[in-house]
């Protein structure tokens, strides 16, 4: 008789789960999304490629590039955190979803 009555006060209460992707999730303020770099503020100083614990970034001064492995990337936020441009060239976005077909399409090349 406990389940029954358990059973009909739950059909008639709010849900506990959102409704995704319909419904966007609520994400707290510190979430660390898919890895933002910025040619504009970069000073190409290789602190953020120093400080990943698993080789994520690759950046080549001479060309000006950066890639990003995020098959690899843990979402520390050490690259961010070393970053000696006030405004933050290298950043971790609010963006969680990383889901592609390939393996290689994961890779961010700027």
């Amino acid at each position: 008789m406990a389940v029954l009555s358990e059973g009909l006060k739950r059909l008639f209460s709010r849900p506990f789960t959102i409704r995704y992707p319909k419904q966007r999730p609520r994400l707290p303020p510190g979430f660390h999304g898919r890895l933002v770099w910025d040619r504009t503020k970069c000073i190409f100083c290789m602190q953020c490629q120093i400080a990943c614990p698993n080789n994520v970034i690759k950046i080549d001064r001479e060309k000006k590039t950066y890639e990003a492995d995020l098959n690899r990337c843990i979402f520390c936020a050490r690259c961010q955190e070393v970053c000696p441009v006030p405004e933050k060239a290298v950043r971790l976005s609010q963006d969680f979803e990383l889901a592609k077909e390939r393996k290689e399409d994961v890779v961010e090349r700027y």
